[in-house]
């Protein structure tokens, strides 16, 4: 892809993904987690577009990625804990957690 196709894409961009959107929330303090979540998903969706087999990305850029989908998997599986625990206001139905 080219590069000004990106910056199109960029530019375009106004909230991220359709169907991959957390509901608005009044808190401020979610709906910037929800916003970050958002971009997160929009930028990982938008590289994995962009790199194919044949792509070598730089070794920092590899390394951030795999950074990034650490603490991602980190924070994930801590709050799916506590969710499961009961301690950050889940529902009693979540078994659904478990095929994470």
């Amino acid at each position: 892809m080219k590069l000004e196709s990106f910056e199109n894409w960029m530019s375009k961009k106004s909230g991220g993904l359709k169907g991959h959107h957390f509901k608005e929330s009044s808190n401020d303090g979610n709906e910037m987690l929800k916003n970050n979540l958002n971009d997160i998903i929009d930028y990982a969706s938008k590289l994995n577009e962009l790199v194919n087999e044949s792509s070598e990305l730089d070794e920092w850029m590899e390394n951030k990625i795999t950074v990034a989908r650490t603490y991602l998997s980190d924070v994930t599986h801590a709050y799916m804990n506590d969710l499961k625990k009961g301690s950050c206001g889940g529902g009693s139905d979540l078994g659904y957690l478990d095929n994470f």
